[in-house]
């Protein structure tokens, strides 16, 4: 083979590896949302008949009037918080997380592995569950697998998160945004009054920190 052949098939085997990264990073990045997606719809399915059953109702919080034409959120109030239902299995519902200030509506999970994680925000199966004492603390995939907490550094002191389970409708107030080592596992630790902590990787595209938004 000459020189000139030897470039030429280097060349298309450089082109071919390129084609291949693309299309890796193109899955990585949409392909995985579509996986998300499906599971989503699955579990909220799931979700919706485990509500019914509890006549727990997922409708959004309603706007009322306040005069001169402003408004303001509120939430239906609960009469009685529901007994606890037993722990979830790894990678089954256990609630709705929404916060409408970056338009997240979605069904997290029991357990934060791999394949939990894949389904939607996983919740440490080692934290408290959402409305009761202690801290309830959840992860999430921030670029892969329709990154649920993209826009998590967008929240701020004061935004609501709504969270719903089987025991009852809950509204946590944000009180503070903080970027934290890996190893720091002190954000997970139990609390002395019902908290929600949401974990996520950080900067996008990376796991050299992680970005800790805390709730009460």
């Amino acid at each position: 083979m000459t020189i000139r052949g030897v470039l030429r098939s280097i060349g298309v085997a450089l082109l071919a590896a390129g084609v291949l990264v693309m299309l890796f990073v193109a899955y990585e990045l949409w392909g995985t949302g579509l996986t998300t997606q499906g599971h989503q719809n699955a579990l909220r399915q799931q979700f919706d008949k485990e509500l019914r059953a509890h006549h727990i109702s997922t409708s959004p919080p309603t706007t009322v009037p306040k005069g001169s034409g402003s408004t303001t959120t509120t939430t239906q109030p609960i009469s009685s918080v529901q007994p606890a239902a037993p722990p979830a299995a790894p990678g089954e519902p256990i609630g709705i997380i929404n916060i409408p200030k970056i338009s997240i509506n979605y069904v997290a999970v029991q357990g934060t592995d791999e394949a939990d994680l894949e389904r939607g925000p996983g919740h440490y199966s080692n934290t408290s569950l959402p409305g009761n004492p202690g801290n309830a603390a959840f992860a999430g995939h921030r670029t892969t697998y329709a990154a649920p907490f993209y826009n998590l550094d967008q929240l701020a002191p004061g935004d609501p998160i709504f969270v719903t389970t089987t025991q009852g409708k809950f509204q946590y107030n944000v009180t503070q945004v903080q970027v934290v080592d890996p190893t720091d596992v002190a954000v997970l630790d139990d609390t002395p009054t019902p908290t929600l902590t949401l974990t996520t990787c950080n900067p996008r595209y990376s796991a050299a920190t992680r970005m800790v938004v805390t709730a009460s």
